[in-house]
């Protein structure tokens, strides 16, 4: 018996995750006003702040009567280079409010996918880019990523 099905063995549960924050976040309007769509999952040279990254990633596999999935973790952090620190804020507030028990169905070849927010929230923390301070707030996910 495989707990794996044809139709998902070609697709990389944590890519599908990372694409799907990176269009829910882009078709928000209220974060398309904070960020002017700049949702990545790498920053490309020279890009202007603030902006919100997605990545960190990690999955595990969960079996579910005789069926299988993968529990990811995926951090969105937002970033600024604005004198303090409630730029970040509200990125990242909006992020949980947009992310925060959403519901994919389906996720590509996988029946469904759903966000929760994690409590263990990375600090604030600032670092300095070429002699400008850079703020950065990380706001972590968990998501479920169910095969049946």
């Amino acid at each position: 018996m495989t707990l794996w099905p044809e139709a998902v063995r070609d697709a990389e549960p944590l890519e599908l995750v990372e694409t799907e924050i990176v269009w829910q976040l882009r078709q928000d309007p209220r974060m398309t006003a904070l960020v002017a769509g700049r949702v990545y999952t790498a920053i490309p040279p020279g890009a202007p702040f603030p902006l919100v990254l997605v990545g960190d990633s990690t999955g595990g596999n969960f079996n579910r009567c005789r069926h299988a999935g993968v529990n990811a973790t995926v951090t969105v952090r937002a970033s600024s280079q604005a004198r303090g620190t409630w730029e970040v804020h509200r990125i990242a507030g909006l992020a949980r409010m947009v992310l925060e028990g959403l519901t994919v169905t389906p996720l590509g070849p996988y029946r469904w996918a759903t966000w929760t927010h994690d409590e263990l929230v990375g600090p604030v923390y600032t670092d300095d880019l070429g002699g400008i301070v850079t703020v950065h707030r990380p706001v972590t996910f968990r998501v479920r990523v169910t095969v049946a």
